[in-house]
């Protein structure tokens, strides 16, 4: 991660008229009791996504990307022609409103509850192949899942720091959930649009940043998190910090609700064509997109006699159409995404799993799925296999499993009996 660009803003205005009566927090205060995660119907969802678009520029979202930038986060930052930095507040407008150009073009997926288990007990094993542009089901896109793809717990304390401010009370830890991603292509420049177009940095993980080739290609990935997770949550009058001066500040003036939107920016990535996946490390972005690209995999994966995914598109009526259109969106539809019928596990594995999870962490997949299923390299045209002309691709294998499949898997060994000496020949009897 990166240490901040330069100076932080200025803390926020104190309370004014005493209209509040603050309570503070006691020092015991070790975690928010904080809403699970409510995703939209797919219906709702280009809702969702008109408010994202509509609240660019909006102060608080402003605010909150370069709280987020002084903590760490963030892969692609802005700088100028010549390779001059920008101020924090230049970086965070400037990625607010390439972010919201991305959402306006970008096409919709839903992603059922059943399915983002699915991704998670597949992306439980790194990808093999090499990341490449065919398994984008769109060139760009933003998808919504109904459970969690990831999370991380941090202090809130943390970020009311970077912002200048002091923490009014004792720890404010809370489990921040994942639960939607956009994303578009990144392309190569050539040099004399790399001169004209403003530059991006690559952060490295070790702190160090780099000039990104004009040559690099590949998706750039966004991640979101449900508004509301911390200090928006608290009630209102709560008192969290003190300003400079020493004057309490109270939840809704740090976070006021007002201008937030239904889901929060939080982190990035960039995925370059032609790399592999490694390891990563958990609560990250790479494992977060390495799920993400698991979802792309299972949504575009061909030769399959069975397909594992199963897409309806579900059109936009004519009111909101017209409210796109006015908005500068171009599609509205919704792709829904769950799993085939064929590989639908039943009502009770999923129940079990979703009473087993927390609802703000990735959620329990063992009994939906027992045996995870695996990645295997599969050739696409065995008749040119011979003359080496043929075609190999990663492909996800379902789990085969008999009995139930709501009933925890059961494996014996195969036992051989001798029931007499061999004479003239082996004879046995297996026993499962």
């Amino acid at each position: 991660m990166f240490p901040p660009l330069v100076e932080l803003p200025a803390t926020p205005s104190a309370p004014k008229g005493g209209h509040m009566s603050p309570t503070v927090p006691t020092s015991d205060h070790t975690a928010l009791p904080l809403p699970l995660w409510t995703p939209p119907a797919p219906a709702d969802l280009p809702d969702w996504r008109g408010r994202l678009c509509d609240t660019a520029y909006a102060p608080v979202r402003i605010a909150a990307l370069i709280s987020a930038l002084g903590q760490g986060r963030g892969t692609l930052i802005p700088v100028g022609p010549q390779g001059d930095p920008w101020s924090l507040p230049h970086i965070a407008a400037e990625l607010d409103a390439t972010e919201s150009r991305r959402l306006a073009e970008a096409t919709l997926f839903h992603v059922t509850a059943d399915m983002t288990a699915l991704a998670l007990a597949v992306a439980a094993t790194p990808p093999t192949e090499q990341i490449h542009a065919d398994r984008l089901p769109a060139p760009g896109g933003f998808m919504l899942f109904e459970e969690p793809i990831g999370s991380y717990t941090i202090d809130l304390r943390e970020s009311m720091h970077a912002g200048g401010l002091r923490p009014a009370g004792g720890p404010l830890c809370v489990s921040v959930p994942i639960v939607a991603v956009s994303w578009s292509l990144w392309v190569p420049r050539d040099g004399a649009a790399q001169r004209r177009q403003d530059s991006r940095w690559a952060v490295t993980e070790d702190g160090g940043r780099r000039l990104l080739p004009s040559h690099l290609h590949g998706v750039w990935i966004t991640f979101y998190t449900a508004t509301g997770n911390g200090l928006a949550s608290l009630p209102r009058d709560t008192v969290v910090a003190l300003d400079a001066a020493g004057i309490p500040l109270t939840a809704d003036q740090v976070a006021p609700r007002r201008f937030l939107g239904p889901l929060t920016w939080d982190d990035e990535t960039l995925l370059e064509f032609g790399s592999t996946f490694d390891t990563p490390t958990v609560n990250t972005p790479a494992q977060w997109a390495q799920v993400v690209y698991t979802a792309w995999q299972l949504i575009t994966q061909r030769a399959v006699r069975r397909p594992l995914t199963d897409v309806d598109v579900l059109p936009r009526p004519r009111a909101g159409r017209r409210r796109d259109t006015r908005a500068g969106i171009t599609d509205g539809q919704v792709r829904i995404v769950r799993v085939h019928p064929t590989h639908q596990p039943t009502s009770d594995a999923a129940q079990r799993d979703r009473a087993g999870s927390t609802g703000r962490d990735a959620p329990m997949w063992t009994h939906r799925w027992p045996v995870a299923p695996y990645r295997r390299n599969t050739c696409l045209n065995p008749r040119a296999h011979a003359d080496g002309g043929c075609e190999h691709a990663e492909q996800i294998i379902p789990a085969h499993l008999k009995g139930p499949a709501d009933l925890p898997l059961r494996t014996r060994p195969t036992v051989h009996l001798w029931d007499a000496p061999p004479q003239g020949g082996d004879r046995t009897a297996a026993v499962r």
